[in-house]
C-alpha cells in the first residue's frame, strides 16, 4: 500500500538490462511507463487515489507484475 504521491523502484538483475515498468488502472488503461537500468532506482509521481496494476518486462518477456493500492 503507497500513502505518498511518488513511487520509488529499484531494478535489481543482469548487468545493462532495462527494464520495463508499466501501470494500469483497474480499468486496464495505461496510467505510466518508464524504463530503468540494472541497479537504477526510478521514481513515478502524481498518483490519483486508487487501486493500480504494474507489470515488469524484460527483453519483450513479463518478469514480474503485481497490484499496488494509492491511499
Amino acid at each position: 500500500n503507497a500513502t505518498h504521491e511518488v513511487l520509488f523502484f529499484t531494478a535489481s538483475g543482469e548487468e545493462e538490462k532495462v527494464y520495463q515498468l508499466f501501470l494500469f488502472d483497474v480499468e486496464g488503461k495505461l496510467v505510466k511507463q518508464t524504463a530503468v537500468h540494472n541497479r537504477q532506482t526510478g521514481f513515478l509521481s502524481k498518483f490519483v487515489k486508487g487501486n493500480y496494476v504494474y507489470e515488469v518486462f524484460s527483453n519483450d518477456e513479463r518478469i514480474e507484475d503485481g497490484n499496488i493500492v494509492i491511499k
